[in-house]
């Protein structure tokens, strides 16, 4: 993609990926490591995960239910991250995009 994307497309692309990806970004190891998280957070976030996931498949995946289920993560990991480390997070996502309905669907399924 360096070869047809400009810098700046690049970055947002990769923007873009961290904000669809939530709480699965953090298993990135360049994203632990920008995050500097530690290994009592990094276990917490495991548990996390594995709660939502529980919780996102026992629900119906209506774009309504998407949206409530997106905003729990975001503030179960606003509970998990330091100040600095929320400040962070949210410069690696850039600007919120609203992606289309329908579009987040199945990207925990992966």
């Amino acid at each position: 993609l360096a070869v047809v994307l400009e810098p700046d497309q690049a970055s947002r692309l990769s923007e873009l990926y961290l904000q669809r990806e939530g709480i699965r970004a953090f298993d990135r190891p360049e994203v632990a490591t920008k995050l500097e998280l530690s290994d009592e957070q990094k276990l917490r976030l495991q548990k996390l995960r594995e709660t939502l996931v529980e919780t996102r498949q026992r629900r119906s995946s209506s774009d309504q239910q998407q949206k409530e289920f997106q905003e729990k993560e975001q503030a179960a990991l606003r509970e998990l991250l330091n100040e600095g480390q929320q400040t962070l997070w949210q410069q690696l996502q850039g600007k919120p995009f609203e992606f289309p309905a329908g579009a987040m669907r199945g990207a925990g399924s992966r």
